[in-house]
């Protein structure tokens, strides 16, 4: 049951996404070395990219009944604890008057999609974006307008933060500087290291980036999108980690996936025939990506977005199968 709704809230966050407002662990095993491009962009292997095998993923009208006067709000992420319960980040805007009048961002729901409690108003969120969880059941959550990264226990208590909140910048290790501009996603490494993608406002005024740190919040290292040549990138919506340690990045500006080593090295790069917004796996044997593009009059998916392919519809696909 969880799975289900996971899928079906993986569709409705990229709703929210599209109007400008994933989280399974996953991957896929033998990625092969050295760098080379796979095109999904026209002929047979973009047919064979969006015909597809059949993932059983299927909306669901009203999957997670809220109580009564409650409602959620533009909805980020969706994650499953060990439990299989699943989480939401983006959360609740509660009506009844036995619930404080805030957003609530963190809602939770057991493995058959009942209501358990929604949480974290002490957050103080302002655009909540990625949304993550790792081996100890802790969330990751970024905020794009606070320019915040966050490790949040079981409970929703604040254990890390990485940034300067409300305040966006360049992160200077030897100035002192900790900020970042609008972090998008997390993505968590087997040895507990966190990369984080920023960049959402694109190359033009942005700083598109990826930022390494440990599993306490030590920066290790960046690489900068700015580039050229393959590696660059410019709009980073989506990162998420493979067995094999590669970073995949979702550019949905750019259309694209790159796959990096831990250190910035190019290993390959995927073009997609429409915009980048969600990367996701299932079970460490495959990598999902989600896109955005017209929407379908037919299933009612999406919305119009001029930046992104608007003969395309909206899309979880697989990107790579072990």
């Amino acid at each position: 049951m969880a799975r289900v709704i996971l899928g079906s809230l993986l569709l409705v966050a990229v709703a929210a996404f599209g109007q400008d407002n994933p989280a399974a662990r996953g991957g896929r095993r033998g990625a092969p070395g050295g760098a080379n491009t796979e095109q999904a962009g026209g002929g047979r292997q973009l047919s064979k990219l969006i015909e597809g095998p059949d993932l059983g993923v299927k909306p669901v009208p009203n999957p997670l009944p809220l109580p009564a006067g409650m409602m959620f709000g533009a909805l980020a992420g969706v994650v499953l604890d060990s439990k299989e319960h699943l989480f939401v980040f983006g959360g609740t805007r509660p009506e009844l008057t036995q619930y404080k009048a805030d957003p609530l961002p963190l809602v939770e729901f057991d493995q058959n999609g009942k209501f358990v409690r929604a949480f974290g108003e002490s957050l103080g969120y302002s655009s909540p974006h990625g949304f993550r969880i790792d081996g100890s059941d802790n969330f990751w959550v970024t905020d794009i307008g606070n320019h915040t990264v966050m490790k949040l226990n079981p409970k929703g208590e604040i254990l890390i933060t990485l940034g300067t909140k409300g305040k966006s910048g360049v992160w200077d290790e030897a100035a002192g500087n900790h900020t970042f501009n609008q972090p998008t996603d997390i993505a968590l490494a087997k040895n507990g290291d966190v990369f984080v993608g920023q960049g959402h406002g694109g190359g033009g005024g942005g700083d598109p980036r990826i930022l390494r740190f440990d599993k306490n919040g030590k920066y290790i290292t960046s690489w900068s999108g700015k580039v050229s040549g393959p590696e660059a990138f410019s709009n980073v919506h989506a990162v998420i980690m493979d067995p094999d340690n590669h970073l995949w990045v979702g550019d949905r500006t750019a259309k694209k996936v790159l796959v990096f080593d831990v250190n910035g090295k190019l290993v390959k790069t995927i073009q997609m025939p429409l915009c980048v917004q969600f990367l996701s796996g299932q079970k460490r044997t495959a990598v999902y990506v989600v896109g955005l593009g017209w929407t379908d009059p037919q299933n009612g998916l999406g919305r119009p977005n001029s930046r992104c392919n608007r003969q395309a519809r909206q899309r979880l696909e697989p990107i790579w199968r072990g």
